[in-house]
């Protein structure tokens, strides 16, 4: 079983719209992850896939849908081949799915309004690893994970931080 490694990435968004996640989600900074692709890692503008407030489910730079001056930090965890290649398959399957508003909404009033067409960033994210029995959390729904959540310090690896976007 040949291992190698599978990368994220968490913003600390700077918008009034993150300024709001942040408050339901106790004051934690991070407000957003996403999926870097291994060959995108250290670039300054990289490319990346996301479910995002007004775009949906989409793979582009980094800067086209935050907010310049955005800090970021990217994170990596170790897999195996055939994990990584069916969470990238799933999340490719994934690209043109709109926004889970709804989901986000469940979230803060902490009721489950879950719509399996839509998505909302850390949804996105939990439900490709679940797809690639790359279990996080035993017990949480994709829905009730949030992105300070989504990147648990005693899985993954943190690689570095980017002053901003």
């Amino acid at each position: 079983m040949t291992k190698t490694n599978i990368y994220v990435g968490v913003t600390q968004g700077i918008s009034f719209y993150s300024r709001v996640i942040k408050w339901f989600q106790w004051g934690n900074p991070n407000t957003h992850i996403f999926y870097m692709y291994e060959e995108e890692l250290n670039k300054e503008d990289p490319v990346i896939l996301e479910a995002m407030s007004g775009y949906g489910v989409h793979k582009d730079k980094l800067s086209l849908s935050h907010t310049k001056g955005t800090p970021y930090q990217i994170y990596s965890l170790k897999v195996t081949t055939e994990q990584k290649a069916i969470i990238e398959e799933y999340l490719e399957q994934q690209l043109g799915k709109k926004y889970d508003y709804r989901g986000i909404l469940g979230f803060a009033s902490r009721k489950d309004t879950d719509d399996s067409n839509k998505l909302f960033c850390s949804e996105l994210i939990y439900q490709a690893f679940n797809k690639a029995a790359v279990k996080l959390f035993r017990t949480l729904r994709p829905i009730q994970i949030y992105p300070s959540l989504a990147i648990e310090p005693t899985v993954f690896k943190f690689l570095y931080s980017s002053k901003t976007i």
